[in-house]
């Protein structure tokens, strides 16, 4: 069975390795909070979500996926809650027989949590120890 894990949480991001011989190429996307938004600094991120709606949207894009290109293994973390600048907010995780392949599904998966994905943030200019 190819592993698929899914999960929006504040929980920091652990990388999955699918290294079972199996596959040929294996691509790791993380997306890593910045320290500017549109020009002005920011300290971080804080993320949110509708967490019963924002499972659903996420469960059917990996299922349309596996159905659109077969089962291959995925893993994909989005963090809620405060992200300082440096860490990883989203993790997708895919592997497949062929690099140019896998790259590509990777960039959809990456397309479709940014158009579809219910999770919303907020720039903050500080950290919410000091932010009231």
């Amino acid at each position: 069975m190819t592993p698929v894990e899914l999960s929006i949480s504040e929980s920091p991001i652990i990388p999955a390795s699918f290294g079972s011989g199996d596959w040929g190429a294996e691509l790791r996307f993380l997306g890593i909070v910045r320290g500017t938004e549109a020009d002005a600094k920011i300290a971080g991120i804080h993320y949110s979500a509708y967490l019963p709606m924002a499972r659903q949207v996420l469960e059917k894009i990996a299922l349309e996926m596996q159905q659109t290109h077969g089962p291959h293994p995925l893993q994909i973390h989005h963090r809620l809650g405060w992200v300082p600048v440096g860490e990883a907010s989203l993790i997708i995780t895919t592997a497949g027989r062929h690099s140019a392949e896998t790259l590509a599904r990777l960039q959809q998966y990456l397309h479709l949590i940014k158009t579809e994905l219910p999770i919303w943030k907020e720039f903050r200019d500080q950290t919410p120890e000091f932010s009231q």
